[in-house]
């Protein structure tokens, strides 16, 4: 069933960060191939969800789906 809802796939074990640099507070640790809810991503960070409720900011590079529409 489609959702509407865009997600994308964790290719390596990441943290989500309350903001979107590196220095920033660990929210939680995301393993590899969890799917999140892709929120909103600019320059190199995606705002996501997981299932579980947390949310942060993950690096696009480590999430498998966060390429622009085209």
């Amino acid at each position: 069933m489609l959702t509407g809802e865009r997600q994308g796939l964790v290719i390596r074990e990441t943290t989500l960060r309350k903001k979107p640099r590196e220095a920033s507070t660990v929210m939680a640790v995301a393993p590899a191939e969890a799917v999140l809810k892709l929120d909103n991503c600019e320059d190199s960070y995606c705002r996501v969800e997981s299932r579980d409720g947390h949310r942060g900011y993950i690096r696009r590079s480590v999430i498998w789906g966060a390429s622009p529409f085209r």
